[in-house]
């Protein structure tokens, strides 16, 4: 194999050039030649085959590359747990692949359709379920819904009928990476692994985020000031690097905020007698009554309970204080409401789609005295009915850009 790369090395010149932070992150990565396969990364380097880059020539090579550093800028190597890794694989591309059109680059014209505002994650729990779904027959004779492959914005994994496009380094059978990267075939997201090899325990992956962070900071601060910053990708990593915090602590402190102290100077407080100040005491201490509301609609059966045996814990601080019960709103376009002490006492109601309006109507006629409600939702919804006086939360089961309430606050508590 030739030890120069003119093709490769080109196009790191094109990207440190006209694309700063790609370039950034691609450059705290080690270069590995390899005799097969494409192109993969694992977060600490990065593998390419030169032959595959002079085949697919300088601008789909510049492409690879930066679809390789935006796996990096989206931990993709540190996020795929027990997901089988041909099928993550594949959802990390659609998503990277938004990303890199996105920032006006060329890729391979095999290369996976883009898919925007859906983490890998997302993506593969949908490719996961059309995997187990039969195909519907349509008069297109597959089971998409427009003949095109794709089905709700998600293409159809192994499609019948697809065929590699011609020049498509997939139809070598040495592209295939060891972990069997099928899909698009180049492009490929190993996991990070210890120095040793092995897996890497959560203390190391911590201490590997914290690594990217850094990186991603440093080509977000060399972009700006280039004037070269990707379209899009400014607020994206805004919200990447913003600080995590336990939605359970959120949440505990929007409750506490709501916390009832009455005073009464019929009952002083005899603790400061002694300094000849007379001031009230305390009569109670709780919080008034906060509305649960769960959005009912078929993606929200699994999570609910889980979510609302969390909400009822924070609630249970103050159970001096609730002698009858929560109140519980189940709806999804119709509500259904019940009062509870104790998570064995929910009893989910729907299934059918989303409608946040009945919630607020029940309380603005029926819990004026309500202190707060906390939402728990995906978000697919715009019906929000008028707002009530007292404070809400939302509480997201997944980071949903798309959903703007006209009130509230918002609140992510997807994993």
């Amino acid at each position: 194999m030739k030890k120069n790369h003119p093709v490769i090395d080109k196009a790191y010149v094109s990207l440190v050039c006209d694309h700063p932070f790609w370039s950034t992150l691609l450059l705290n990565l080690e270069k590995v030649v390899e005799t097969s396969g494409t192109m993969w990364t694992d977060g600490k380097r990065l593998g390419y085959n030169p032959e595959f880059c002079e085949r697919i020539g300088k601008d789909a090579t510049i492409g690879v590359l930066a679809h390789e550093a935006a796996h990096v800028f989206l931990k993709h190597p540190l996020r795929r747990g027990t997901r089988d890794p041909i099928l993550w694989n594949i959802a990390c591309d659609h998503v990277v692949n938004a990303l890199i059109l996105d920032s006006k680059l060329t890729l391979p014209k095999d290369a996976l359709p883009p898919i925007r505002g859906k983490t890998a994650e997302e993506v593969y729990d949908a490719l996961l379920q059309k995997q187990k779904q039969p195909p519907k027959q349509h008069p297109q004779g597959n089971g998409d819904r427009d003949g095109d492959g794709l089905t709700n914005g998600i293409p159809i994994p192994g499609k019948p009928g697809d065929k590699p496009a011609e020049g498509d380094p997939s139809d070598d059978p040495k592209s295939d990476s060891k972990n069997g990267q099928k899909g698009q075939g180049w492009g490929e997201v190993r996991d990070l692994k210890n120095k040793d090899g092995r897996e890497m325990s959560d203390a190391e992956k911590a201490e590997a985020e914290r690594d990217i962070d850094i990186i991603n900071r440093q080509g977000g601060t060399a972009a700006k000031r280039a004037g070269k910053m990707p379209a899009g990708l400014d607020q994206l990593l805004e919200e990447m690097l913003e600080p995590k915090v336990d939605w359970r602590d959120v949440l505990q402190r929007f409750i506490g905020e709501r916390a009832r102290s009455d005073y009464s100077w019929q009952r002083p407080n005899p603790r400061y007698f002694n300094r000849g100040i007379v001031l009230p005491s305390l009569d109670s201490y709780g919080i008034g009554k906060v509305v649960l509301a769960g959005d009912t609609s078929g993606s929200m059966t699994d999570i609910l309970p889980r979510v609302f045996s969390e909400i009822i814990a924070a609630l249970e601080v103050y159970e001096e204080q609730h002698t009858q019960g929560i109140t519980v709103m189940w709806c999804d376009t119709q509500l259904t409401e019940q009062v509870v002490s104790d998570v064995s006492d929910l009893k989910p109601v729907g299934g059918g789609g989303t409608d946040f309006a009945p919630v607020f109507r029940a309380v603005n006629q029926r819990h004026a005295d309500a202190k707060a409600v906390v939402y728990i939702t995906d978000g697919e919804c715009n019906s929000f009915g008028e707002e009530p006086a007292c404070p809400v939360l939302w509480a997201l089961t997944e980071n949903n850009r798309r959903f703007k309430p006209p009130f509230g606050d918002v609140l992510v508590i997807g994993e």
